[in-house]
């Protein structure tokens, strides 16, 4: 997780690997809100709509002009796609616009901790979810490998990483349970 809850604040880490920075409550909460003034309900309806209407009035034009702009669509879809990456992209990385003319507050973090930080954020329901698709992913590189594409083994050992890593995160995640309980 990138965001761990302090007394003091918010720990924010930027990568995994990185060293933490100290954000006040009231820094969390407008980077909070922009967040979700970005990935809201309403803002994603948004988008959706104005996809779907491109899409529309694209076709609308091509059979009008009775000429298909395949060209056209296939660069508009690009465009399309390139600014909700770009969008995403860019509000994902505004806690670290934010901070990065400080001096780190916070010292890296071990793996062991970062794993745990995950493990206490994340539903059980996501790890359930995870171990169910993870092995499809496997079942496909499998296939397209046997089909001749090597690059199929690339999909086989990302499964089995995220397995693992996901494994791992349960495993913290079931102690930390089981010490709550104690």
């Amino acid at each position: 997780m990138r965001f761990v809850r302090r007394p003091d604040g918010y720990a924010y880490y930027p990568t995994p690997w990185s060293q933490g920075y100290l954000l006040k409550p009231e820094e969390y909460e407008a980077l909070e809100a922009a967040h979700l003034k970005q990935f809201g309900f309403w803002s994603i309806l948004k988008w959706i709509l104005v996809l779907v209407f491109s899409v529309a009035i694209i076709s609308t034009i091509a059979t009008a002009l009775d000429h298909p702009l395949e060209a056209f669509e296939r660069y508009f879809e690009i465009t399309i796609g390139a600014g909700v990456v770009g969008s995403t992209i860019w509000m994902y990385s505004a806690p670290y616009r934010h901070v990065r003319q400080r001096k780190p507050d916070l010292p890296k973090r071990g793996r062991t901790e970062r794993l745990s930080d995950t493990a206490k954020n994340l539903p059980w329901p996501v790890y359930v979810f995870s171990f169910l698709i993870l092995p499809w992913f496997g079942v496909l590189g499998w296939t397209l490998f046997k089909d001749g594409s090597w690059w199929g083994l690339v999909f086989v050992a990302l499964m089995l990483w995220a397995l693992f890593e996901w494994g791992q995160m349960a495993k913290m995640k079931w102690r930390n349970s089981r010490e709550e309980l104690r």
